[in-house]
């Protein structure tokens, strides 16, 4: 039976296996490098590109050294990491399957207005207790500020979104989970 991963990018960082939390290791650096792989997951990232935003403070030669013994550790780091991390010489790429539960791709199903307006009351719930709070907070690395900018923005899409369906309902319980999102 294949494994099960769950990845959780909003507040602090939470990666699990089959519901057995992973080691964090060398915590913060692979948590960067694993959401930068994330957030760009819907095609390849040239190897170059990625050490150069990930690394900007050295040389080239020194920062795709940083990415290769990076990219070796995030493998050992998730069991079975060929499954979903693919790299080539000069390429990375995330495949996303059903065995892996990521909280960023739940908001991204709902990032344009036409999904959002389509989407049922217990996908905007699950959506919303998706975003517990920034996207990796403790990372200040300058290449996340715009993914953080662009989840803060459709989180407050999506609550104002729920919180009116909520309202419209009229009734107490439905009025009453409407202020604790609001809240």
């Amino acid at each position: 039976m294949p494994n099960r991963l769950q990845i959780k990018l909003f507040g602090e960082f939470f990666c699990s296996v089959n519901g057995t939390p992973q080691k964090r290791g060398k915590a913060e650096r692979l948590q960067s490098i694993l959401a930068f792989i994330l957030l760009h997951r819907e095609e390849p990232q040239l190897r170059t590109q990625m050490a150069a935003q990930l690394w900007p403070e050295v040389a080239a030669p020194e920062a795709k050294a940083n990415l290769r013994r990076r990219l070796h550790d995030l493998k050992q780091f998730i069991p079975e990491g060929d499954r979903w991390l693919q790299v080539s010489p000069k390429t990375v790429h995330w495949v996303m399957d059903v065995g892996c539960d990521l909280d960023v791709a739940v908001l991204d199903r709902l990032a344009d207005a036409p999904a959002l307006k389509a989407a049922s009351l217990a996908e905007l719930e699950q959506a919303a207790r998706c975003y517990r709070d920034n996207l990796l907070p403790a990372c200040d690395a300058a290449w996340i500020v715009p993914h953080r900018e662009r989840f803060k923005q459709q989180a407050i899409a999506l609550l104002d979104t729920l919180i009116n369906r909520l309202a419209a309902a009229d009734q107490p319980e439905q009025l009453s989970l409407a202020l604790d999102y609001g809240q």
